[in-house]
């Protein structure tokens, strides 16, 4: 390769490298350059600008981003998006506790509260719920008991070993429906196929935590937008620049609800119209 062309390749992967700026507002440090990142990336750059500069803040979209700030010498705050909360508890728990305590998160996550509202809306009362948590999504035990308060009989299952997968599944049949959360232990890949059919078999719904858990066979999920993430973003961003610190780190607070109509029906689960607006939406 001809030095000038080598020059101008190197010029143009290092530009690649570099996290896209979103002008006057802090950096939006991206690991994935694909078409959805740009998205994410040009709307919440769109909606930054209208705060005006804003300095000593990093914002990461995605895993890869949140892994490569941790692995940076950046020293300031960190907002991570788009990242489970169990991701981000692993990432941050190696932190120093001086950085640690400068980072906080919107999760990728459905809220616990909203999900359990959801069941109650789904199920015939009284609505039982059941929820698997291995240790790494332990932590939402007290989210999830403080949720089911009102009008939801849960059943929390503990996960410790990858083998007794099958047989926690057959420990929540009791239960109307099981309630799935982001957990690598419970669903991945191998993992998930084998949980839809098994809770299908014994007429057992699932409260899936994604759309996409929704089209292969969970019943309905509270699911949200870029938009509606990218305005809470923007939420936390303004309060970061008016007292200098970041909001706790939080689930989702806009959503709508996504259905299966043909897994309810399969289950004999009547879809009440109004269902498809229970709702969250930014004002």
């Amino acid at each position: 390769m001809k030095p000038a062309r080598r020059r101008l390749l190197q010029a143009a992967l290092a530009a690649l490298a570099r996290p896209a700026r979103a002008e006057g507002t802090g950096l939006i440090v991206t690991g994935d350059e694909g078409i959805t990142s740009s998205q994410i990336q040009s709307d919440l750059a769109a909606r930054l600008q209208r705060l005006g500069p804003v300095a000593g803040l990093r914002i990461a979209i995605g895993p890869a981003a949140l892994h490569q700030l941790a692995d940076s010498r950046w020293d300031g705050a960190v907002l991570s998006a788009y990242t489970s909360a169990q991701v981000w508890r692993s990432v941050v728990a190696a932190l120093s506790p001086a950085r640690a305590a400068r980072w906080s998160a919107v999760y990728a996550d459905p809220a616990p509260a909203d999900q359990l509202a959801l069941a109650r809306r789904l199920l015939p009362a009284p609505a039982s719920v059941a929820c698997i948590l291995g240790p790494d999504t332990a932590f939402l035990r007290p989210a999830l008991l403080e949720a089911a308060s009102s009008g939801v009989a849960l059943q929390i299952l503990a996960l410790e070993a990858d083998g007794e997968l099958n047989a926690i599944i057959e420990r929540s049949g009791r239960a109307q429906a099981l309630l799935a959360v982001p957990d690598r232990r419970v669903f991945n890949p191998d993992s998930i196929r084998t949980v839809l059919l098994s809770t299908y078999r014994r007429n057992q719904a699932v409260i899936g935590f994604s759309a996409d858990m929704v089209s292969v066979g969970a019943l309905a999920s509270t699911v949200s937008s870029v938009a509606d993430t990218n305005t809470q973003l923007a939420q936390a961003v303004a309060a970061f620049a008016a007292s200098g610190r970041l909001p706790p780190p939080q689930f989702p607070r806009y959503f709508r609800t996504v259905l299966n109509e043909d897994v309810a029906r399969a289950l004999g689960i009547r879809l009440d119209p109004a269902l498809r607006e229970f709702a969250r939406r930014p004002a």
